[in-house]
């Protein structure tokens, strides 16, 4: 019989402490920011199909030089807004945590 052995954590190079225990700030957004992260990830996903769309018509379909170019600039726009969309919703993130931060610090 194979010998089974006991299943090991995936990384043992993190100090990880249980939450009764931590002192910090845990993110917690508001019910008008969570709105708006969800928004920015549904406008996200859509930008994501379209650019999935693009590239699949840019290499899948022969096209002229002059038409190529502008699908190539619309496929350069869609990742464009893709990658602003994840800034915002950094952004968003950022200052709710530092809003928490500057709290804790008044409190302590």
């Amino acid at each position: 019989m194979a010998k089974i052995t006991p299943i090991q954590p995936i990384s043992t190079n993190r100090n990880l402490i249980p939450k009764s225990q931590y002192n910090g700030v845990i993110l917690k957004l508001t019910k008008q920011e969570k709105e708006k992260v969800s928004n920015l990830h549904k406008q996200k996903a859509i930008y994501e199909l379209e650019l999935n769309t693009l590239v699949e018509l840019s290499q899948k379909i022969k096209i002229a030089c002059g038409k190529k170019a502008v699908l190539v600039e619309k496929i350069f726009s869609m990742e464009r807004n893709i990658e602003i969309i994840e800034k915002m919703i950094k952004e968003i993130k950022t200052n709710r945590l530092n809003k928490q931060l500057a709290k804790l610090v008044k409190k302590g």
